[in-house]
């Protein structure tokens, strides 16, 4: 349903700058499709599988919006503090917690076995097995 707004402040329906909206809920136990005729039109919309870890992928790449900088072996690359931080426990505490790591102005230096668990936060992904 639309309702224009000069509509409804004519309308009776808006009292002390307030309306209220009446939704009922049907919940459907046991629904199969399988069972539906042919000719039924779909009720349930398909959801596009997540692209999540592309599109956090590509803001490691391109370092769009990164604000700390780190360093594996002699490599330096950008990330992003939220989101490394919401993915592990160990980067929260080191970039916003007691160990305060990302606090400095410089570079975050972190070993290389560390280095795989830094992209696996950043995209999302499950890395490969460390050798």
């Amino acid at each position: 349903m639309f309702m224009k707004r000069a509509d409804l402040e004519k309308s009776a329906h808006l009292k002390d700058d307030s309306f209220t909206i009446r939704c009922d809920i049907l919940v459907i136990m046991d629904y199969r499709a399988e069972d539906l005729p042919e000719d039924t039109p779909p009720t349930f919309v398909s959801v596009a599988p997540s692209d999540l870890h592309q599109h956090l992928g590509d803001l490691l790449k391109t370092e769009k919006g990164a604000d700390v900088v780190f360093q594996v072996g002699g490599h330096t690359f950008a990330a992003h503090r939220c989101v490394l931080a919401a993915r592990s426990p160990v980067f929260s505490a080191e970039l916003f917690g007691g160990m305060k790591e990302g606090d400095t102005a410089g570079v975050v230096r972190i070993d290389e076995r560390r280095q795989r668990c830094l992209r696996h936060c950043s995209v999302l992904r499950i890395p490969t097995p460390y050798r």
